[in-house]
């Protein structure tokens, strides 16, 4: 190949690279170039990786599978190394020769020229390398050449470099401004909620202010009545027993306004308690709607377990889900049986409460804990006790809880676990 023709294909590649911004594609057109201006067998590119001290193709023509070259190691190696340019007129005879990819590759080499790829700040890109010359072997005007070709080349690597780098900030830009604008929106919602919680802590307020005179004024009357009988000498195993239990029924009833009152203040105090007692306060407040509807109750597991937070919220969340189990076997007019296990997994607790109530209606099963849906007639409930039960375990307490269909006793229904930190 004359002067000129090596000209026109140089004068080629200037408009490649103007007009190419893929650069594998570019690198790959180059590598063409080089081998018909070289009259060259083959054409590699190897990039340096740093971290692992090793050259890697490219480019690599002639070859499908990626090449991998320790730093030092063979003549591509070596001019990573040394930034020198190296001709080699007999591989098999050069001691610094890496024969190994021949091996692989089934290839054999004969003669080598390679020149290192440097930047700006006169650091190792990467290594150009073409070998066996078609007619005879390579010499200082080749050399010369693949330097004018190796400037290309280190240029557009520089180029893409810096290009992927810009690239990687923005993204980590974007990333850490989507972050901070989604903290900034879960403040914003945080402060909303905070809100409403306090809007309606007073309603709750004004309701139990309301509801505590009438039920002051029923203990009054149940203990007039029980003064009256004392007095008059009566002595009625029967009334004494409905009376203790309206008493017990009061006091519950006070409790539970208590927990309304306190459920929406930020100040209230947590407490170390086990599980089982939560369930045992819960079971007194419903004890009278299981023993009418002869409803079977288990209890299994731990039963020592605890969880560092708010008890009486835990109890109303069981009376949420009692309450609509025992509405599941009133609505099925099925014979009702519900089991609670308690269980420590890593190192939570694990509460399944599941029913053979029928199960959840598929329909609604995605949004059972949602605001305003309900299983039951509009007359019989608002959609609001399970949405209140996520609310407590998930923001309360710091937990979880989920929902699914299950098998008790070979019967289908429904199956809530709720998953706590233990102390």
């Amino acid at each position: 190949m004359d002067y000129k023709d090596k000209l026109e294909l140089l004068l080629d590649l200037g408009k490649v690279i103007s007009k190419e911004h893929d650069l594998d594609e570019l690198l790959t057109v180059l590598s063409d170039i080089t081998i018909k201006i070289l009259t060259a067998d083959r054409c590699s590119i190897f990039l340096l990786d740093k971290k692992k001290n090793e050259l890697w193709s490219k480019v690599a023509q002639g070859v499908e599978k990626k090449i991998i070259v320790p730093l030092g190691k063979g003549i591509a190696g070596y001019t990573a190394e040394s930034q020198e340019i190296q001709i080699v007129i007999d591989a098999y005879n050069d001691i610094r020769f890496y024969n190994e990819i021949d091996k692989i590759t089934g290839y054999k080499t004969d003669n080598i020229l390679t020149v290192p790829l440097i930047n700006k700040n006169d650091e190792t890109l990467g290594v150009f390398q073409v070998l066996n010359k078609t007619e005879g072997f390579f010499d200082n005007e080749d050399a010369e050449i693949l330097i004018l070709l190796a400037e290309y080349v280190s240029s557009i690597l520089e180029n893409a470099m810096l290009y992927d780098s810009l690239k990687g900030m923005n993204e980590s830009l974007e990333k850490k401004v989507q972050e901070e604008v989604e903290k900034n929106r879960e403040k914003d919602r945080q402060l909303i909620q905070q809100g409403k919680m306090i809007a309606v802590s007073d309603v709750i307020g004004n309701i139990a202010h309301q509801w505590r005179q009438p039920l002051n004024v029923v203990s009054l009357l149940v203990q007039n009545i029980e003064m009256t009988l004392e007095n008059d000498g009566v002595v009625n195993k029967e009334i004494d027993k409905s009376l203790l239990s309206v008493n017990q029924i009061l006091d519950e009833l006070s409790i539970t306004i208590d927990d309304f009152r306190t459920f929406f203040n930020p100040n209230r105090q947590k407490e170390e308690f086990l599980i089982l007692d939560a369930l045992n306060d819960a079971l007194s407040m419903v004890k009278g709607s299981i023993d009418e509807n002869a409803v079977e109750l288990y209890i299994v597991g731990n039963k020592k377990l605890k969880h560092y937070g708010y008890k009486n919220e835990l109890c109303q969340v069981f009376v949420n889900l009692f309450n609509n189990s025992i509405d599941a076997f009133i609505d099925n007019e099925s014979y009702g049986e519900i089991e609670i296990s308690i269980e420590e997994i890593d190192n939570h607790v694990v509460i399944i409460f599941k029913d053979n109530g029928g199960g959840i209606k598929e329909d609604i099963h995605d949004s059972i804990f949602e605001p305003y849906t309900t299983t039951k007639h509009k007359a019989q409930g608002t959609g609001i006790g399970l949405y209140m039960v996520k609310s407590v375990i998930e923001i309360h307490m710091d937990g979880t809880i989920t929902s699914k269909n299950t098998m008790l006793n070979n019967q289908e229904g429904a199956s809530f676990k709720i998953k706590l930190k233990c102390p």
